[in-house]
């Protein structure tokens, strides 16, 4: 006769689901312990990590408004001196000269970054590897 198995492959009759339950609620313990309850200092910190989330979001949000905005100004001031069609195709090329300009710069700040990064890696090793660790 062979024992039933679970879909983890793990017998379903012995040591195996009490061990797990076990875990289960030494875990679930832990976790309640240092999260310290409704006023503890991990509730606290998500509750704070939640307010800057949205915080984040609405500013996303209303900076995309602005954006709007202001090309929707900056495209009536343009069709005072050129024909409609004429500004918001000058105000499209230079929206795209804008993001080319803006992508080489993040390529470069991120070869930059990269590097630094590298040469932060070396010396930490070669520190190590001098330490004898």
């Amino acid at each position: 006769m062979t024992a039933k198995a679970g879909a983890n492959g793990l017998p379903l009759d012995g040591p195996w689901p009490e061990a797990a339950g076990r875990l289960w609620r030494d875990m679930t313990g832990l976790v309640r312990t240092e999260a310290g309850g409704p006023g503890g200092p991990l509730t606290t910190a998500v509750g704070r990590a939640r307010l800057a989330g949205t915080a984040m979001a609405l500013s996303g949000a209303l900076g995309a408004l602005s954006l709007v905005s202001a090309h929707q100004a900056l495209l009536r001031a343009t069709e005072r001196i050129m024909p409609p069609s004429r500004a918001a195709w000058t105000l499209a090329a230079g929206y795209a000269g804008a993001a080319v300009g803006l992508t080489r710069l993040r390529r470069s700040a991120s070869r930059a970054a990269r590097q630094s990064s590298a040469e932060a890696v070396e010396r930490v090793l070669a520190e190590l590897a001098a330490s004898g660790v």
